[in-house]
């Protein structure tokens, strides 16, 4: 097993203030851009495909949900605890877009254009296989954090809510493993990355 402890210390240019962010999307499968440099959250779109979804919440940020996970011990006949199971994990992340316009609408509510005008919308609309960035800027140091998650099932949670600033559009994206990330040294496929400010560099 790998020591992940080694290259621990304490590094102050490491700290993250995300007053700012965008999230990014593109069809289930699409690669990271190969200069993430060019990921500003002001773009309107990125190489490989990648749209910004525009504005979202300031108040209701982009949040993470990790659930499942816990741990049963497992005993023998002869001894307790002899080994550890764990149970399988969810890992979502929750949106609140807040454009009202209709490319949004479509693409939270799995929406198509209504003959007469509008958007329409089935009652339980199927979920959508995508590719997501969420990226945080930090506008003190200049300096991004994100995660990315190459193919996620999303769905939309929520009918319009009227009661913040602005008129919010939620859904929630759950990670599913994918080929398009770097497997471990074992096999194991990886779900999602996180994407720390080195990474986001200029290219030399």
């Amino acid at each position: 097993m790998a020591d992940n402890t080694t290259g621990l210390t304490i590094n102050n240019q490491s700290l993250i203030n995300g007053k700012r962010g965008a999230v990014f999307v593109a069809p289930a499968g699409t690669a990271l851009p190969t200069d993430l440099s060019r990921l500003l959250i002001s773009a309107t779109s990125v190489e490989t495909g990648w749209k910004n979804l525009g504005h979202t919440s300031e108040n209701n940020l982009p949040s993470w949900d990790r659930s499942g996970g816990d741990a049963s011990s497992l005993n023998s006949w002869l001894a307790e605890g002899v080994r550890t199971t764990y149970d399988s994990v969810t890992v979502s992340v929750s949106v609140k877009a807040l454009q009202a316009d209709a490319e949004t609408l479509k693409f939270v509510y799995n929406g198509w254009d209504n003959e007469s005008g509008g958007i329409a919308v089935g009652m339980n609309p199927a979920a959508q296989e995508i590719a997501m960035i969420v990226v945080s800027y930090d506008p003190d140091t200049k300096k991004n954090f994100g995660t990315y998650m190459s193919n996620a099932s999303m769905k939309a949670d929520s009918m319009p809510d009227f009661s913040g600033d602005f008129v919010e559009f939620g859904f929630t994206a759950t990670a599913q493993t994918s080929d398009t990330i770097t497997a471990s040294s074992t096999g194991e496929k990886a779900a999602f990355v996180f994407l720390t400010p080195d990474d986001f560099a200029p290219k030399k």
